[in-house]
């Protein structure tokens, strides 16, 4: 087994390693959770004796030796994980998508664009924007992709605010329709009494979502 693969994993992993090299054979030996989950045995013993004492797996005592079984605790722990995960491709995968999408509507509209682009801040340091549009002043114009529960979007969105104003250009980002209403008051209470400009195009729809960005860049962009 490699020693250096096991060290990059999280703790996450290692306990949905565990759990569903349980779930699989219904109860497993200690020596066969660890070369299922690929872990030492220091590892196993660590994580083993804290899904225990959380009540999330149960040692069994047989006349073959000890077995691990899953609660059900610990198969709903192992479901509630499994869903979240599911959660987090699906809004990966439309992230990506929309970003597809900006750069398809870029291109057919013929905008100059840069893709992962870097543009230095007035303070040095160097800020990282996924699209960097032009308008035909020559003035920069960020567009970014915002997603996640409430405080992950706060920060995101705070990050693109501290980024475009230390860069001096205009700022468009992008979020779902069902985080408007939060996005807006960030905006209102903190961005707003600044100097930077930020504006937001909602996902509402696909065709919606073309019409608003494009609107977004002809009339706010100066295009």
């Amino acid at each position: 087994m490699n020693n250096g693969t096991r060290s990059y994993r999280s703790k996450l992993e290692i306990i949905i390693s565990i759990l569903k090299s349980i779930e699989s054979s219904g109860m497993l030996k200690k020596t066969h959770i660890l070369y299922r989950a690929n872990l030492s045995s220091s590892q196993l013993n660590k994580y083993l004796s804290m899904l225990i004492n959380s009540g999330t797996v149960a040692k069994v005592k047989k006349s073959d030796g000890d077995y691990y079984i899953l609660t059900g605790l610990g198969r709903l722990l192992l479901y509630e994980i499994e869903k979240a995960i599911d959660v987090l491709n699906v809004r990966d995968k439309l992230e990506s998508q929309l970003e597809d999408l900006i750069e398809n509507i870029l291109r057919k509209r013929k905008v100059k664009y840069f893709k992962n682009h870097v543009v230095r801040g007035v303070t040095g340091f160097q800020h990282f924007f996924k699209f960097i549009i032009i308008n035909k002043e020559g003035e920069y114009v960020a567009i970014e992709v915002i997603r996640g529960n409430e405080l992950s979007m706060f920060y995101q969105l705070m990050s693109f605010y501290l980024r475009i104003a230390d860069s001096g250009i205009r700022g468009i980002i992008v979020v779902p329709e069902d985080s408007a209403g939060t996005i807006q008051l960030i905006k209102k209470n903190l961005i707003d009494k600044s100097r930077a400009v930020l504006d937001i195009v909602l996902f509402l729809s696909k065709e919606n979502f073309k019409y608003d960005l494009i609107n977004m860049i002809e009339h706010k962009c100066f295009y």
